[in-house]
C-alpha cells in the first residue's frame, strides 16, 4: 500500500534537500504517478496541468470496457463510492435522489453486480480518495451509517485497495467533482465523469488532480484509523 511518507523531487525521485524550490510530494503519490507510467520530465506536463479541456461520458461507478482494468482511480467528496456501497447505503442514497419502486430496486442490483469488478480474481488495484465529509454525511440513518463505516474498514483492508481521507483539517482544495479513472494494459486510461458527456478528457490533468488530491490525504494506514474511530465516535458507533 501507498503507506510511506517522506518528501522527494517529483521529477527525480531524489531527496530534495539540495533542489532549487522543488516541488515535493509524498512517496505514495510518487507511487501513484509511477502507477500511471508517468516519469521524468513527463511529471511537469502532468503536476502543472490546468482544467480539463473536455470530458468524457457519465459514469456509474465501474467501468464498461470488456477489458478488464489494471488499476483504478475514485474520487469522491459527497458520498461513499459506488463499488464499496453497502446494499442499504445504495437504496438510501437513491431514495434520496426521489428514486423509488422497482426502479430502485433494479438500481441497487445492479450497483452491487457492479462490485464484483473488485472481488474476481485478479481483481484490479483499486486507489480510493474522498473527503472526510463522506465519513458524516447520513445516509440512511444511523444504523445503515454504522453498517457502511464497518463494511468500509474492511475493505480499506484488503491488499488490492487503497483507501484515502481527505480531512478537515487539510482545509479547502480545488475540487472538479467525482470522477473515476481506470487504467488499461494495451489502450490509454479513460476517465469517467458524473453528469459530463463531450470529448476524451485532458488525462493529464486527471492524473495530476489525483496526485494532488493523494497528497492532501492521510495515507492508508492512517485513513484506516480514522475511519475506525469514527465509526466508533457516538455519532454512528
Amino acid at each position: 500500500m501507498f503507506n510511506d511518507r517522506f518528501e522527494v523531487d517529483w521529477v527525480t525521485g531524489k531527496p530534495t534537500a539540495t533542489a532549487k524550490k522543488p516541488k515535493k510530494l509524498r512517496a505514495d503519490a510518487v507511487a501513484l504517478l509511477d502507477l500511471f507510467g508517468v516519469y521524468g520530465e513527463e511529471r511537469h506536463r502532468v503536476l502543472d496541468g490546468e482544467r480539463p479541456r473536455a470530458y468524457t461520458e457519465p459514469h456509474d461507478d465501474a467501468p464498461k470496457s470488456t477489458q478488464a482494468p489494471l488499476w483504478m482511480v475514485q474520487f469522491n467528496a459527497c458520498a461513499v463510492p459506488g463499488l464499496l456501497q453497502t446494499p442499504a447505503y445504495a437504496r438510501a442514497m437513491h431514495a434520496a435522489a426521489g428514486i423509488s419502486g422497482a426502479h430502485l430496486d433494479g438500481m441497487v442490483e445492479a450497483r452491487m453486480e457492479r462490485q464484483a469488478v473488485l472481488t474476481k480474481r485478479g481483481a484490479p488495484r483499486y486507489i480510493v480518495i474522498v473527503d472526510e465529509v463522506v465519513l458524516h454525511r447520513g445516509f440512511g440513518g444511523r444504523d445503515v451509517m454504522a453498517q457502511q463505516l464497518s463494511w468500509l474498514a474492511g475493505c480499506a483492508r484488503q491488499k488490492h485497495i487503497d483507501f484515502h481521507v481527505i480531512p478537515f483539517r487539510r482545509g479547502g482544495y480545488a475540487n472538479s467533482g467525482p470522477f473515476l479513472m481506470s487504467g488499461y494494459l494495451d489502450k490509454p486510461p479513460v476517465v469517467h465523469l458524473e453528469h459530463r458527456r463531450s470529448d476524451p478528457p485532458d488525462i493529464d490533468f486527471f492524473q495530476g488532480l489525483a496526485v494532488r488530491l493523494l497528497g492532501l490525504a492521510l495515507n492508508s494506514a492512517e485513513s484506516v484509523r480514522f475511519l475506525t474511530k469514527i465509526a466508533g465516535e457516538d455519532e454512528w458507533g
